[in-house]
């Protein structure tokens, strides 16, 4: 009966341990700069692993849209310490990964037809950025260029700017 109940203790008493990260660590990242990813890291080192803000920070690095896939893991090290390690997966096809485009055509009864195309470049610099820009020949000339970077600033101020000629009637 004794035994039993010491059987039952043994798990819980290995969950009561407090695991300290005493290091934070990324890896995998060829284009993105380190400094993008860890802004994105709101673990801490010195306070105890906590899984959920693991799982909220590589939720938050995969919704910035450059990445194939991000995992974590806590390497365990000496005396109750870990390494928090995360493990970054890029999008390294050029085509369908870091830029997305293609061709445009379009037919207007009044003009006629028009050719181009157009495309952006996810991740620009390496620092999250977007650029891209489309132009259209024939029946309607128009062109247009776009920059957008979300933290412009360093704290959430995001910037955009498009430049454009373009043709409208509103009746």
């Amino acid at each position: 009966m004794k035994l039993r109940g010491f059987l039952f203790f043994i798990p819980i008493l290995g969950f009561c341990q407090e695991l300290i990260v005493s290091e934070i660590i990324h890896k995998g990242n060829t284009l993105t700069k380190d400094y993008i990813i860890a802004r994105e890291i709101q673990h801490h080192v010195g306070e105890p692993l906590d899984s959920t803000i693991a799982v909220e920070d590589r939720n938050r690095l995969i919704n910035l849209g450059i990445f194939a896939d991000v995992n974590w893991r806590a390497i365990p090290l000496d005396n109750k310490n870990v390494r928090l390690e995360y493990e970054i997966l890029e999008n390294t096809k050029f085509y369908g990964g870091r830029f997305f485009g293609g061709p445009s055509p379009s037919y207007d009864e009044e003009t006629g037809w028009s050719f181009g195309g157009g495309g952006a470049f996810k991740n620009f610099r390496g620092r999250n950025e977007q650029l891209g820009g489309g132009i259209m020949l024939g029946g309607r000339n128009t062109f247009g260029i776009s920059y957008f970077n979300p933290w412009i600033t360093g704290d959430h101020v995001s910037l955009k700017a498009d430049v454009a000629k373009v043709m409208f009637h509103h009746p």
